[in-house]
């Protein structure tokens, strides 16, 4: 997820990007400014999802994801190899009808396709051994690459939930702070559970129905333990805006002030109309724009922060609008054309069209 930032302000702007701290418009920028003493720097965060997905590579579960990826190839990549497997399942009346491709670029499909492949493991099987090639499934009969593979199912799932709820048209920083926050928080649980040698069923149940097969958990454990310290690292940046974001979410509720919205957040506390505005659960969005601007650094303290909104959404649905308008088709269609279409389709504004034709001319009616 791509992160613009919003320069709001002349004492205190922020940038959002992807781009990378060391190399890159970042670095340059920055040192840029450290060499004119420019003060204060931006506010810089690395790509979110980006960023999640780098931390998931340290799982170090490529021995299964090859096993699993060769398989769904194998069984899709002939039409009448794929036909059979497809009419195999419903003789054996399975839930599942197929099994999903998987796509490096779309993370989701990971999971999908480890629990679909995993529910099937068994029926895989059987089709291989009726096509004679069950020689190829060697390790579909370890117990210890099952026991890989279960573990892979269930953090693999948790780690999209993350990514699910790491995207979405309306995310402000708050939101991705809380949702990575309580993920490493997950992490430390599950790596401490794990270091006792125990499974929650309701965490993960995959794991869970591999309790008695010999699971190696001291590697389980050490596979958790990196991936949290990976987030631990990787997130570092929220952590140390940890106070800046807290105070934005819940400014009645922080300790430490900044000085100069003391006085206005002190006046927040005891306004009766608008300090109810500010509960847990509230939309922090509409809560700041309904505040009159007697409060205006408060105001403008919000600004910077709701200027970092998550643009991969938007850009990914831009670009959708952008190849449905572009087609074929429309062989006339001009830059400026499709400029305004864009604006116009991006916009959330309903525009007024009784008021916009009240002062046209009528047209005459067709007879």
């Amino acid at each position: 997820m791509c992160w613009l930032g919003s320069n709001l302000a002349i004492n205190e702007r922020m940038i959002f990007t992807i781009i990378g701290s060391r190399n890159g418009f970042t670095a340059l920028f920055l040192n840029d400014m450290r060499n004119n003493g420019i003060t204060p720097l931006p506010h810089t965060f690395h790509c979110i999802i980006h960023q999640e997905n780098l931390c998931a590579k340290t799982l170090q579960l490529e021995n299964v994801m090859k096993v699993v990826n060769g398989i769904v190839k194998n069984i899709r990549r002939k039409g009448l190899n794929h036909r059979q497997f497809r009419k195999f399942l419903e003789d054996m009346d399975s839930e599942y009808e197929d099994v999903p491709y998987y796509s490096e670029v779309r993370w989701l499909s990971r999971g999908r396709m480890m629990t679909r492949v995993y529910a099937l493991r068994e029926a895989i099987v059987e089709f291989y051994r009726a096509q004679g090639s069950d020689s190829d499934l060697d390790e579909f009969q370890d117990e210890q690459f099952i026991n890989d593979f279960a573990f892979a199912v269930d953090i693999i799932s948790h780690l999209n939930k993350l990514n699910t709820l790491l995207q979405g048209e309306s995310k402000v920083i708050s939101d991705l702070y809380h949702n990575v926050g309580q993920f490493h928080g997950m992490l430390e649980l599950w790596h401490g559970q794990f270091m006792k040698e125990e499974i929650n069923e309701e965490l993960f149940p995959t794991l869970y129905g591999r309790r008695n097969m010999n699971l190696q958990m001291a590697k389980y454990t050490e596979l958790v333990g990196k991936l949290k310290d990976e987030f631990e690292m990787r997130f570092s940046d929220f952590k140390k805006h940890s106070d800046e974001i807290c105070l934005f979410t819940a400014p009645l509720s922080v300790s430490t002030i900044p000085a100069r919205l003391t006085m206005e957040i002190i006046d927040l506390k005891h306004d009766l109309v608008y300090s109810p505005l500010f509960q847990p659960g509230c939309d922090i969005v509409k809560a700041y724009q309904s505040l009159p601007q007697r409060y205006s650094r408060l105001k403008d303290y919000a600004a910077h922060w709701l200027g970092m909104f998550g643009s991969t959404y938007r850009c990914e649905k831009l670009f959708s609008t952008m190849k449905y308008a572009k087609n074929k088709y429309r062989s006339r269609l001009t830059d400026d054309h499709l400029y305004d279409i864009l604006i116009i389709t991006d916009s959330e504004m309903e525009p007024d069209y009784k008021k916009m034709l009240e002062n046209k001319d009528q047209h005459h009616k067709s007879h």
